[in-house]
């Protein structure tokens, strides 16, 4: 993030283990973009037919496919509760 210019890091004087992290303009905008951004899908969500149930079962297959990937062969399977 630093080497792309959205934040910047400058490490103290007094203490040459404490760093402060701290966003550049570039990353400002990206974060104010980001919020807008989040603020409406938060608002076509309300207006959607999913429920709360069906987020959460499309959070539990994502969660699984994250291990799958992060650890191949070594994933859980797909548990009959989140089959359905």
């Amino acid at each position: 993030m630093i080497d792309h210019g959205f934040i910047s890091a400058e490490r103290s004087m007094h203490d040459h283990r404490s760093v402060r992290v701290k966003l550049t303009q570039k990353g400002l905008t990206l974060r104010d973009r980001l919020s807008d951004m989040q603020q409406r899908h938060l608002k076509l969500l309300d207006q959607s037919t999913m429920t709360e149930a069906d987020l959460q079962r499309c959070l539990a297959v994502l969660e699984q496919l994250e291990r799958f990937w992060s650890y191949g062969s070594r994933a859980q399977p797909l548990s009959a509760s989140t089959q359905a």
